[in-house]
């Protein structure tokens, strides 16, 4: 487990900052990430007063192992044994967040098919890292779970996460949500991904230590011009700064843009998939202009590593019924979430694949030791 070191740690500012004065910003590559609290020490990434130690890529590998071990100290439990009461979901944000819904639009019809109630427990703090680490913390029965997203492996690869991978049993995925670019819509706006990229001075609202920011380092990294990275907070934040014209454009997740979007106060320029989604096949993607980024918020889940395999598989069975349920699939599409399910090997290795992606990226932003 990572070594947890308390330290003080200065809050973003978000968009009082990004009104009324200059943002923190992170222009290019292989740049130092000093925390405002301590300007003279580089490279480490403060998040809910807990640093850790980087995840090196081949600890990454232990995510296959995970997947296949069993708890050799517990009793043998079988598929038909579970689950013999309530199952918790630990979802790692707020109530009523587009994350929330779309947990609670597959609970209600897990409900149905596991004949057991299905009970939503909403942990926040720390970016997802209070309550991922709570689920990873709990009883290895499987009547616990934990909502996986791309950001827990962002968290285990900068070091704010108090876990790392051997501590997690994947067990399925269900749905993704790439990220976008935006910029201001209307007459005065971003028109296109061409103009984003031809500018000089253009600028990206990112938030630090999150799937933004590597998207905008990847961008970066392909483009003849550094763009201007700004630490503009959350999502609702980001967008307050583009639409006031202070940030050119965002990074952010298809599904916090596109009502902004349809009603012309931004404007998405590129998606950040290798296809058009199938849910808004209008939308451009960056492959297709001619900048190959493709970079994705997975949705998911996980149990703690020792959780038995039969347990697992009995789970995924019903998350994929579920998932298969038109009127779920209607209300992830209204969320803007892509169903896509993932289970076993292949989401094992999904995961240790966006794991050594997302760890080489944190190392060229210089979050390593």
């Amino acid at each position: 487990m990572t070594t947890m070191h308390p330290q003080s740690c200065t809050p973003s500012t978000g968009l009082t900052q990004a009104r009324h004065g200059p943002l923190s910003t992170l222009t290019g590559r292989n740049r130092s990430h000093a925390t405002p609290a301590d300007p003279g020490r580089p490279r480490h990434f403060c998040a809910n007063t807990w640093e850790g130690n980087i995840m090196t890529i081949s600890t990454t590998r232990t995510i296959l192992l995970a997947a296949t071990a069993l708890s050799l100290g517990s009793a043998p439990l079988l598929a038909q044994d579970w689950p013999n009461g309530p199952v918790t979901i630990i979802v790692p944000y707020d109530a009523g967040g587009t994350t929330d819904n779309m947990v609670r639009a597959l609970a209600t019809e897990m409900e149905q098919v596991l004949g057991q109630s299905v009970v939503i427990s909403n942990m926040a703090g720390g970016g997802g890292v209070v309550g991922m680490s709570a689920a990873l913390q709990s009883a290895p029965d499987g009547q616990t779970v934990g909502l996986y997203l791309t950001n827990t492996l962002v968290g285990m690869a900068i070091g704010s996460a108090p876990f790392e991978a051997d501590s997690i049993m994947p067990a399925c995925m269900f749905g993704e949500t790439p990220l976008t670019i935006t910029g201001k819509g209307g007459a005065d706006g971003l028109a296109s991904l061409e103009d984003l990229l031809a500018m000089p001075d253009a600028s990206l609202a990112i938030e630090r230590g999150t799937l933004s920011e590597f998207a905008g380092l990847m961008i970066n990294g392909m483009t003849p011009n550094d763009i201007n990275l700004v630490n503009a907070g959350t999502g609702p934040e980001k967008n307050a700064a583009v639409m006031g014209g202070h940030i050119t454009a965002l990074i952010t997740p298809t599904a916090g843009v596109v009502q902004q979007h349809e009603a012309g106060q931004l404007n998405i320029v590129a998606v950040l998939a290798d296809e058009r989604m199938e849910i808004a096949p209008d939308l451009p993607t960056a492959k297709e202009q001619g900048l190959d980024v493709s970079l994705s918020q997975s949705n998911g889940f996980m149990f703690p590593a020792g959780t038995p395999e039969p347990v697992v598989a009995a789970f995924c069975d019903a998350l994929e019924t579920a998932t298969a349920a038109q009127g779920v699939q209607d209300q992830l599409a209204a969320l803007n979430v892509q169903v896509n399910f993932m289970r076993g090997d292949e989401f094992s290795t999904y995961m240790t694949d966006t794991s050594t992606q997302i760890t080489a990226l944190a190392q060229d932003a210089g979050y390593a030791d």
